[in-house]
Order: structure tokens, then sequence, then C-alpha cells
């Protein structure tokens, strides 16, 4: 839309922001979460060398500095030269006008400001003076609680700044509506099962095994999920959507893997229960190997990492992966002998009209 108010094709707006998510997605003049983040993965690693290593969160600072300014002059000069000449002049529909700022998201957004200022503040009192409660142990605010804890810090921030906005917005009417909010944040993973469901679609060229592989690989999630519960374990707020995400397309693979050598052996002659055994014997190695592969190196930094949202979320990812090896190793085999038939009907060159083929 912005690319289109301008006159520019939207298309070079698309591309632009997908290749400076991905070549800048961390690229930032001030230290970020993602730093604290990555270093707590890179000391727990390098202590594996050297015990009395520390790897502080702004080693890279001044190289994103750099990279900073660097990928906005590149991707602003590769955009303007080569990729809008060739997309020509925009000939669509122009770009609809915005709606305006109500009184209420005025007043929400002007104290959401305010408290922003305010955080800042606070966190500049206790780490500007040189006795700060930020700094670190020998003075300096690189080694101190203000660079180590930018991650919590960060979380709480956008927490407190959302319900400030709410409350003074009127969008938040009561105690209960900010988790109701957070929970729908898992909304947006609709998109990105129906993404894998259509992928599968392609590949398998079948309109039952999408379902039949993402239920099994859901599971596996559930259920990792639901552990945390009965091991009266703490999750981070981030968790539920981050692995649901990261486990979905780490390990449908593994699904995809044993459902293919399935449909070939099926339209190569061999009844339900020989295809299954087949696929499932040719299949077991690779997935075991790759689900302990997984397994291993999230398992390693959960166990080294003293960063409790990492370790949290590496310990989910390798349990993760174990529990979507069990689920595709024991459950999916007798998903595709208990629905053979509807498979055979709704997949492309199973279903063969010869007396001598599948039927």
């Amino acid at each position: 839309a912005a690319f289109a108010a301008v006159g520019m094709h939207p298309i070079a707006g698309l591309l632009a922001g997908y290749a400076a998510t991905n070549a800048g997605f961390t690229a930032s003049l001030i230290p970020a979460g993602t730093d604290v983040l990555l270093s707590g993965v890179t000391d727990s690693t390098a202590k594996l060398m050297d015990p009395n290593f520390v790897v502080n969160p702004t080693c890279n600072w001044y190289f994103m500095i750099v990279s900073t300014f660097m990928l906005t002059v590149v991707g602003v000069w590769t955009n303007k030269v080569f990729i809008v000449p060739r997309l020509g002049e925009y000939k669509g529909p122009a770009a609809e006008k915005e709606s305006d700022i109500s009184a209420a998201e005025g007043k929400g957004l002007k104290a959401a400001g305010i408290f922003t200022l305010a955080y800042i503040a606070l966190f500049a009192a206790l780490t500007i003076p040189k006795n700060g409660m930020m700094r670190g142990d020998d003075g300096t605010v690189l080694n101190g609680t203000l660079i180590k804890g930018l991650v919590p810090i960060l979380i709480i921030f956008f927490i407190l700044v959302g319900v400030v906005y709410g409350v003074v917005a009127g969008t938040l009417k009561k105690a209960d509506d900010v988790p109701a909010y957070m929970a729908e944040s898992l909304t947006s993973l609709t998109g990105y099962i129906v993404l894998v469901f259509v992928i599968i679609l392609l590949v398998e060229k079948s309109l039952s095994l999408p379902v039949i592989l993402i239920a099994v690989i859901e599971l596996a999630i559930f259920i990792n999920l639901g552990l945390p519960h009965y091991l009266g374990e703490t999750l981070p707020f981030i968790a539920p959507i981050c692995i649901s995400t990261i486990q979905l397309g780490a390990t449908v693979d593994y699904a995809i893997l044993m459902t293919t050598r399935y449909k070939q052996e099926r339209a190569a002659g061999k009844d339900k229960r020989e295809a299954v055994t087949i696929a499932l014997s040719t299949s077991i190695p690779s997935i075991v190997t790759s689900g302990f592969g997984l397994f291993a190196a999230t398992f390693g930094v959960a166990v080294y990492s003293n960063i409790d949202i990492v370790s949290s979320m590496c310990m989910l990812m390798a349990r993760g992966a174990l529990v979507s090896v069990v689920s595709v190793v024991f459950i999916l085999p007798a998903m595709l002998m208990l629905l053979d038939a509807v498979v055979r009907h709704t997949t492309l060159g199973m279903k063969k009209k010869t007396t001598g083929g599948i039927e």
C-alpha cells in the first residue's frame, strides 16, 4: 500500500519487504532481544571449550550498526535500479485511503507514548549513575543487568504498553481480556497450517493425505504442549505459537517421507498391510536419525543455556522432536491402514481400473 500510494508497483514493495526481512532481520543501531538470545546460545557453546569464556550480548554490535546502514543503501539501490524498472508502470487500482484514527485510539496512542518515555526514563535512572542498579559488578553497562536482562525487559514493556493502550482506548474492558487477546494470536497459525496443507496437497497429489499428515503432527504438538501441565513446568507465553510452527515445519517431513513410500508400494500392487510395513521399515532409519538429530541439537542448548526462555523453548523443541517421531512411527501407519480406501479414492494415480491393479 505504501508503494502504491506513491505511484510505485506494489510488488516492488513486497519484494523489498521480503528481502529486508531476510537480509536485515536483526540489524539495528541498538542491541535487541535477539542479540541476547543468540549470545546465550553462543556462550553455552563457547563454555564447552573454555568454562571461563563469556560471550557478551553486544559482541556483534559494531557489525549490526554497519549492517543497518549498508543494507539500507544496498536494498534501496537494488530496488530502484533493478526491481522497479523491470516491473514497469503500475496501472492497477489506487491504494485505499487509510481510515482516520478515532479520538479513543488517539488517547490510547498518547498514553502508550507517555508510558514508553516513562519506561525508558526509569531504566535510564537505574543505569546512568555510576552506582546504578542495572550496571555490572565492574561498573560497566555492557556487563550489567540491562543488557543481560534485555529479553524480559522488552517482553514486560510490550505487555504493559499494550495494556496501557487497551485500557485508555477502551479495547480492554476487564482483566480477563488480556489473556484472551494473547490467545487470539494463536489464530495466526491457521494460515501457516493451510500453507502446509497446500504443499502436501501438491506433493502427494491427494485430498485426504494432507488432512491425515497434519492431524498426526498436530496431535504430537498438542501432546508436547500439554505435558508441561502434568510435569509442573511453566512455559513462556510465546511458547505455544513458536513451538507449534517450528514443530510442524520441522517434523512434517517425517510423515511425508513415510507416506510417499506407502503410495509407491500401493501403486505397485502391494496390499495395504504390506505397503505400510515396507514404508515403515524403510523410513524408520531416516526418521529416527533426523528426529534424534533435532533432539540432540536442541537438548544440548536447553541443558547448557543459562537463559530461562532459551532453555525452556529448546527443551520443548527437543521433546517435540521425540513426540513427533513416536507419533509418525506408531500412529501414522495405523491411520494409513484404517483410511486406506479413502486415500486410494482421493489420491491421483492410486486408484486403478484394471483388475490387476490396486483394486
